[in-house]
């Protein structure tokens, strides 16, 4: 049996997993908001260039999808690293609030990561 979840305490305490029978799936939806949220908050930005190629927006847009491909070390890296970046390069209110939203979403990512799957593959 497969649980789809929030991974909110309430849920993990009421769908208790038995065996190799049964297992958890953070649901792409709530995922994918957090990635809309730190999307929205970096809008103003949409000219910051991160590297020669990318725009911060682009980059956390590439992230997303490579969480959605189920390369979740690869979604890691790439998210630890844009996160440190802006936060270094946070000189106004907004680029720290956006710095904010991208270590949230990591720590999100990163706390649930047991329950992160090939969301394509499973599609």
């Amino acid at each position: 049996m497969t649980f789809f979840t929030d991974a909110g305490s309430d849920i993990k305490a009421a769908t208790p997993l038995v065996g190799n029978a049964s297992q958890r799936v953070l649901d792409w939806f709530h995922f994918a908001m957090y990635f809309q949220i730190a999307l929205q908050t970096a809008t103003p930005f949409k000219r910051w260039h991160y590297n020669a190629t990318r725009t911060v927006l682009e980059e956390i847009d590439r992230i997303k999808w490579t969480f959605w491909h189920g390369r979740c070390e690869a979604g890691f890296q790439r998210l630890r690293l844009l996160a440190t970046w802006v936060g270094s390069q946070a000189n106004t209110k907004t680029k720290e609030k956006l710095a904010n939203r991208l270590f949230e979403l990591l720590h999100y990512a990163e706390d649930n990561a047991d329950y992160l799957v090939n969301y394509a593959r499973r599609h």
